[in-house]
This record gives structure tokens, C-alpha cells and sequence, in this order.
């Protein structure tokens, strides 16, 4: 599914979360994953451009949807300044953009903001990222603290709490860019 999508975001997830999972699991052999992760990109690279052209897109500031996502994080900012403990309202990023629109962004109009904690800020306020910071953080201790009364690595529900945290850095991970 990941090589059928053209989502980054996904992409980024996916891949930090692959290195942390196999690192728990696999310290010694992290040369390998390393050595794996330079082939596929090698492969990917030679293979399919498409995707490799997608690929390095993202670190690219001469890349029009890149440029636009920090029009969007500015505007979001400017949109938090006016309302920092509310919002602008539920569903309103849409209407307001256009108002809070940096003038060199290509896009006039966005239905969202492309960061969920921004986006989450501009529409209903930064006590609304708090919360949603501290459900996150939560559920992650949670599940830390669940790991590590199991035994770690050598306990019987070990996977479950180890998916369930590489779950919230996915999530999080991919909400920073989507």
C-alpha cells in the first residue's frame, strides 16, 4: 500500500517507525536495516522515479506544495495569534484562510492546514492542542508503563504495547505534515 501512495507523510511514518520497531527488536543487526534501507533507495531511485522524485520533493523548499505548507503554517500561526484559546471555530480554516493567506502561496483557498496540532490551534485554540498533547502523552505512558510491567521485550503481551506506541509516533508523526 505504502509504494501504491504518493503521501509522504505516510511514508515518513511508516519509516520511523519501522527503524524504531526493528532497533527495539533488533539492535545488533541495525547494520543490515541501514544496509536494506540504501538498497530500496538505491532501487527506488533507479527503479521508479516517480516515486523517487516524490521522495526528495520533500526536503525541497523549490517545491510548490512544500512552499504552500509553510504559507499555510504561517497563516495558521497568525490565525492561533488572533484566537490563541478558542480558536476561529469548528470547520472555519476553510473560510478564514483566504483572510490570513500568505500573498506568494499558490493555493488561494485550503480546507486544512496540513499540521494536525496547527490546524487543531487555528480551529479550536491552544487549549485544545493541550488536551490533545495530553491524551497523547497519556495513552504513551500508558503503554510504556504497561511494557515495561510485562517484562519488556520478554513479555507475553510485549507486541500489543510496543504497536500501540509505534501507533501514537505514527499517528503524530504523520499528523505533522497532514
Amino acid at each position: 500500500a505504502l509504494g501504491l501512495t504518493l503521501t509522504r507523510n505516510v511514508w515518513l511514518a511508516a519509516f520511523v517507525v519501522l527503524t524504531i520497531a526493528f532497533f527495539v527488536r533488533f539492535r545488533r543487526w541495525l547494520w543490515a536495516y541501514a544496509t536494506v534501507v540504501v538498497l530500496v533507495l538505491a532501487l527506488t531511485a533507479n527503479l521508479a522515479p516517480q516515486h523517487w522524485s516524490r521522495i526528495t520533493s520533500m526536503v525541497s523548499l523549490e517545491d510548490v506544495s512544500n512552499y504552500d505548507r509553510i504559507c499555510m503554517a504561517e497563516a495558521g500561526l497568525l490565525m492561533i495569534a488572533d484566537r490563541p484559546l478558542f480558536g476561529i471555530g469548528p470547520g472555519m480554516v476553510q473560510d478564514y484562510y483566504p483572510i490570513y493567506r500568505h500573498p506568494t502561496s499558490h493555493r488561494g483557498d485550503v480546507k486544512h492546514l496540513h499540521n494536525t496540532l496547527l490546524h487543531l490551534g487555528a480551529e479550536r485554540g491552544l487549549l485544545s492542542v493541550a488536551a490533545y498533547l495530553w491524551l497523547m502523552l497519556t495513552a504513551f505512558l500508558l503503554a510504556y508503563r504497561g511494557y515495561r510491567e510485562e517484562g519488556s521485550l520478554a513479555g507475553s503481551k510485549a507486541d500489543l504495547y510496543l504497536g500501540v506506541l509505534l501507533s501514537i509516533v505514527a499517528i503524530n508523526i504523520g499528523g505533522i505534515f497532514e
